[in-house]
């Protein structure tokens, strides 16, 4: 996976930027299992989206030239579509791996690569999965 850079603060957080976002989309569609993010990503990408929204509000109230604010509104609604595919196929490679293990109980399959947001949804789903499973057996 493509390092991102880092701010350097109490703790590092990784700095997020258009082409890292989309290079960590582009490795989470070419592997079959979750990539390794850093446990705060969700957190950064927060952080990111909203400096992108308040750039692109700061340069519609300063009534900022229109190639400047069209680029910025670009990356923001980018970035913002890059996110959901991310956290979409995230959370499909999560229900398939959770589905799988509360089904098939005696094979645990890798849960590694979780995040702390993933984990309850995974923890969930594997749950759900287990009770339909033993309806039927």
């Amino acid at each position: 996976m493509t390092k991102m850079n880092t701010l350097s603060e109490d703790k590092e957080i990784p700095l997020i930027t258009f082409n890292s976002l989309y290079n960590v989309l582009r490795e989470e569609k070419k592997n079959n299992l979750l990539t390794t993010l850093p446990e705060d990503f969700y957190s950064s990408l927060k952080k990111f989206l909203g400096e992108k929204k308040k750039e692109v509000h700061k340069l519609k109230s300063q009534g900022s030239e229109r190639e400047k604010l069209r680029k910025e509104m670009n990356i923001f609604k980018n970035s913002q579509k890059i996110s959901k595919e991310l956290i979409s196929l995230r959370l499909i490679k999560i229900s398939q791996i959770a589905i799988k293990n509360g089904v098939y109980s005696e094979v645990i399959l890798n849960k590694e690569n979780l995040l702390s947001p993933e984990e309850e949804i995974f923890k969930k789903i594997e749950k759900i999965s287990k009770s339909v499973y033993e309806e039927i057996k």
